[in-house]
């Protein structure tokens, strides 16, 4: 696309960028362009030869780039900070996760757990309960 900004996001920020990309645009005259993903599979796309302009990912994420020599780590700045976030069904009882061992004992004794395996949230909780 010409005159236009390539970014590959992860799903963390599609809000925030998509809500920002028309005041860009009107600023700039450049599009935004942007694709969103787990990070994950932004990440085995960059290994697969996409390339972006702009790339919005987990501080882990760049970190690995930018040792790999495909990112240059002076150009990576925090964006964001997220955090992870836990639910239960409506109407149940909202278990003690106040501290490490009383999620521990919380996610031991519910019926069933599910996480994402391609979002960040979802590979910090893997090695959680690994």
């Amino acid at each position: 696309m010409q005159n236009s900004v390539r970014v590959l996001s992860t799903l963390a920020l599609a809000g925030a960028v998509r809500a920002l990309a028309e005041k860009y645009r009107a600023a700039s005259g450049a599009q935004i362009d942007a694709d969103f993903a787990p990070t994950v599979r932004v990440l085995e796309r960059l290994k697969e030869g996409e390339s972006a302009d702009v790339l919005i990912l987990t501080r882990e994420g760049l970190a690995g780039l930018v040792s790999a020599e495909s990112v240059v780590g002076e150009s990576c700045v925090d964006l964001a900070r997220s955090w992870v976030g836990l639910a239960v069904k409506a109407g149940q009882p909202h278990p003690d996760i106040s501290t490490e061992a009383a999620l521990r004992t919380s996610l031991l004794a519910a019926r069933s757990v599910a996480y994402s395996r391609l979002g960040a949230s979802g590979i910090f909780f893997a090695h959680l309960i690994a």
